[in-house]
């Protein structure tokens, strides 16, 4: 089943990328896109920012992604959040 956007809400740290929420049936679901990821990925699309604004610009991506990831039951981190990688942003971006 794909997740949902749950909110609007993310929270955005220095050293571990930004976190956000999304919802499997209502039932709320943690998501976190790397730091590095957000730097490989605005790198790639030649985007000037900082992580939120990386984050703000490509969230759809993102969330797609985080979607697809819950769905494969793969690349979860070390606190069980569903973890998006410069990796699977990387294929998104050669598939597009």
């Amino acid at each position: 089943m794909p997740l949902t956007k749950l909110n609007d809400d993310y929270t955005a740290s220095p050293s571990h990328g930004v976190k956000f929420w999304m919802a499997d049936e209502g039932r709320p679901v943690l998501c976190r896109v790397s730091r590095e990821a957000l730097r490989d990925h605005a790198d790639r699309l030649h985007f000037e920012g900082t992580d939120e604004r990386v984050f703000k610009a490509c969230r759809e991506v993102i969330e797609q992604i985080a979607s697809d990831v819950y769905d494969s039951g793969a690349s979860v981190d070390q606190t069980g959040s569903i973890l998006v990688t410069s990796e699977a942003l990387d294929r998104v971006g050669r598939s597009a």
